[in-house]
Order: structure tokens, then sequence, then C-alpha cells
């Protein structure tokens, strides 16, 4: 295939060749046995092709019938959907993602029914294992004429070592020269990559109230800086790129209140770790 470029008086054409596709390798499942190249392959293994080169990424047993849904993720593990979960065959998947607490949810095309139950397009449903489903979320002002092209969690923000569900080192604080260094363990969750610091002050009777002391520690479990005046109470929360995660628990075991004014928006991991 050629390009073809002109100047508007038609002075110049010049043909110059497309660019090559790169190479193209991604994942596939068959709804049948099928063979690819000169390999048979069936509707229970997972497929990779590079170019046009098939080859066996993964194989299933145990009665697998075939696959509605895959998604291989970054980190290697797979969001598979097998058909013997009974999904009917006029509804397609649209997405399939895992949340920060493990659950698999995927979204249909179509109003599906799954043990009884009708599922709309623009609902979020969880695949509990074998047949059964659940209704993950829900927006009731979800337009009927509207649908899903897909969707992906965000990614979820952990927390640092609290002494009780969250093990390592706990928040240390010490004080050197009229400095205040704070150290504290890593966070639960693989995917933070930095830390933020909260300042309060406290007084009676006491409200939380802290605010952003630092939006980022470089990725360092410490941070130092000048003793504040007065008592203050400091908390940690990690970090990834666009979320931060828990400031910590209080004594009821509810989360700690979101800085009044946030580095980032919150998004807590569901489990940790």
């Amino acid at each position: 295939m050629w390009n073809a470029r002109g100047l508007v008086a038609g002075l110049l054409l010049t043909l110059t060749p497309a660019p090559a596709l790169a190479a193209v390798a991604y994942y596939l499942a068959t709804d049948v046995p099928a063979t690819l190249g000169s390999t048979d392959f069936t509707q229970a293994q997972i497929v990779q092709s590079v170019n046009g080169t098939y080859t066996l990424a993964l194989a299933f047993g145990g009665g697998l019938v075939g696959l509605r849904a895959i998604n291989r993720r970054p980190d290697g593990t797979w969001l598979l959907v097998p058909a013997a979960a009974g999904v009917p065959v006029y509804a397609n998947l649209l997405g399939a993602d895992r949340d920060s607490g493990g659950n698999l949810v995927v979204a249909f095309d179509v109003p599906t029914n799954l043990g009884g139950v009708e599922y709309l397009p623009g609902q979020l449903v969880r695949w509990n294992g074998g047949t059964s489903f659940g209704l993950y979320f829900a927006d009731p002002a979800w337009p009927v004429e509207a649908g899903l092209r897909g969707f992906s969690f965000v990614p979820a923000a952990g927390s640092v070592p609290d002494g009780d569900g969250v093990p390592g080192t706990l928040l240390r604080v010490g004080l050197t020269a009229g400095n205040l260094t704070l150290s504290w363990g890593a966070s639960c969750a693989a995917g933070d990559s930095d830390y933020e610091v909260y300042q309060g002050s406290l007084a009676r009777p006491f409200v939380y109230n802290h605010t952003q002391r630092l939006c980022t520690t470089g990725g360092a479990t410490s941070a130092s800086f000048a003793s504040p005046a007065g008592s203050a109470y400091f908390l940690v929360a990690p970090r990834n790129s666009i979320r931060e995660g828990s400031y910590g628990r209080a004594s009821s075991g509810a989360e700690r209140p979101q800085g009044a004014t946030a580095c980032l928006p919150q998004q807590i991991a569901l489990s940790c770790p």
C-alpha cells in the first residue's frame, strides 16, 4: 500500500511506502477446536500468536470446555471466565478485571440472565466461581441505551505497617538538633512506589485536622524536617502514581479520615497484601 502526498497546486506528487506493521503478539482462545498454522488447539487452551506463528501458552484440564473471556495482566496473572460458567452464547464479555480484593469482575454487552438474575449493560458483575455471579456495582442513573466498551479498575494503594493487620516496622519519630526524622516500613501493596506525610495539631478535645506535609519522599521510607512548634501528630500514607492509600486505622478499627488537603484522591486496597 502506498501513501500519496501532493501540493495543492498539483506541482509535486510523491509516493512513499506505507510504514510496515510492527510485530504483532497477542493471546487468544478459540470457540471450537482449530488448526492454527500446523498445530491443533482446543477451546480449553490459551494460544500465543506472534506474527501468525501459534504456540501453546496455557492448557486447562478438569473438564473445562472453553473460555468466554481472557485477559493477561502485566504481572503475568490471568483473568479467565470459562464457558462452563454458564454465560449464554448471545452475551459478549466487554471487559474483565480483578479488583484490589481479588474479585474477578466482568461486564456484558446485552441484558444477560445468570442464575435467574438479569444483569444489564453498564453494570459490573462479580464472578464467584463455577456458575455463580453477583452484582458488583450498578449506577442507578446509568442510561438504559448505553453500555460499556470496556473497563479497568483504578489501581488501589495499601498502607504502611500498623502493628495490627499490616506487619512490619512501625512509624518511628526521632529528634536531632531540632529536626524530626520519621521512619516506617514499606507499604503492603507491591504497586506503591512513594509515600506522603501528613501533619496535624494535638489539642483537646481531639479532632483529626491533618494536612499534607510532604506529598512525596522520592520513594524513601523516611523523612526529615524542622520540628514544628507545639504538639503535633504525623500520619504516613503510601501512594502509587494516581492514588493514595490508607492513613492507618484508629483504635476503633475505623479508617482515619483523609487529609483536609490531600495530595491525591484516595483508593484503599480491599485486601493487602
